[in-house]
């Protein structure tokens, strides 16, 4: 009777740490806002869009890109995105708070909640690199 109390509860050890690990990827993966990615004004920035919807993300990083330093708000979303689930780069919360913030900045009002997401799941000292990348970023592409 002992083996069988003890074969349970090692059962039972690992079944809480399999649900404990399932449960800790769970919380620790944010939901992001605009899963489909988002359209802007410009045109570089449909263009970003359309090529993120189609899984191209090769290329939607690079529209995506020139739109971002044209000032576009949704395209600097979408690199937020991007970086944030590894989709077309590899996945990277300091970027992804980087372009979160920029784009908040710039008045996309979504972008602040995923920026928040994001900081959760990064160290103060991470958070405050993509804080110092953001204004060094924003200094060099000031709104025009």
């Amino acid at each position: 009777m002992k083996n069988m109390m003890q074969k349970i509860s090692l059962k039972q050890t690992r079944l809480f740490a399999l649900l404990a690990l399932l449960a800790g990827f769970v919380v620790m993966v944010p939901a992001y806002s605009s899963a489909e990615g988002k359209a802007g004004g410009s045109a570089g920035a449909k263009a970003c869009k359309a090529a993120y919807d189609k899984s191209s993300y090769a290329t939607a990083l690079d529209l995506c890109r020139k739109a971002a330093e044209q000032g576009d708000a949704s395209a600097q979303f979408n690199l937020g995105r991007m970086y944030a689930e590894g989709e077309g780069v590899k996945r990277d919360y300091e970027q992804a708070h980087m372009w979160f913030n920029i784009a908040s900045a710039n008045g996309d009002k979504g972008a602040s909640k995923n920026r928040d997401d994001i900081a959760g799941q990064m160290s103060e000292a991470r958070v405050a690199r993509a804080q110092k990348m953001a204004r060094e970023w924003m200094q060099k592409h000031p709104k025009k």
